[in-house]
């Protein structure tokens, strides 16, 4: 009883680790992959969050103020695609769209709150920031992102209503 348990033990260190060595394996591909979209596409002056992994840079960052908080709702006009241009999803043309942070996904949370009124830019967010290994399927079960997408997230920033 005693081996049976400690080779339970053993098999689950082995395999939380090597799960976490594909996780890192994984970011790390992924981290290549956007410094090569952003050199191919003449980005030369960007920002990455070392802690967090997203990536964002500024088209217009002339805004006029009113940065959202990981809490606000914000009304942006965007547009969401891979790193090959595959587009998922966008605002109509001449329409904004109201997004509530805090349910949202993690990389909007944390690169929305770099943005002020009226800016314009992108975040690109590694696959764990935004629908992770699982992607993102509408509500008839149709396959939306894949998995382990990395997202380029088009923004201008129109509005933000805080929540308190």
């Amino acid at each position: 009883m005693k081996t049976a348990a400690h080779l339970l033990s053993v098999f689950c260190l082995i395999t939380f680790f090597s799960c976490d060595r594909r996780g890192d394996e994984l970011w790390e591909d992924e981290k290549n992959q956007i410094r090569s979209y952003l050199q191919n596409n003449g980005v030369n002056y960007f920002t990455e969050d070392p802690e967090s992994g997203y990536f964002h840079y500024f088209t217009d960052a002339d805004g006029i103020g009113g940065r959202p908080s990981s809490n606000s709702t914000v009304e942006a006009v965007y547009s969401i695609r891979g790193l090959d241009g595959t587009g998922f999803t966008a605002t109509n043309l001449g329409e904004t769209k109201r997004i509530v942070l805090s349910e949202s996904i993690v990389g909007l949370q944390l690169g929305m709150p770099k943005f002020t009124i009226g800016t314009k830019g992108f975040l690109i967010l590694p696959s764990r920031l935004a629908y992770g290994k699982k992607g993102y399927t509408d509500d008839y079960g149709d396959e939306i992102i894949p998995p382990n997408t990395v997202l380029v997230i088009y923004i201008e920033l129109v509005d933000v209503h805080p929540h308190f």
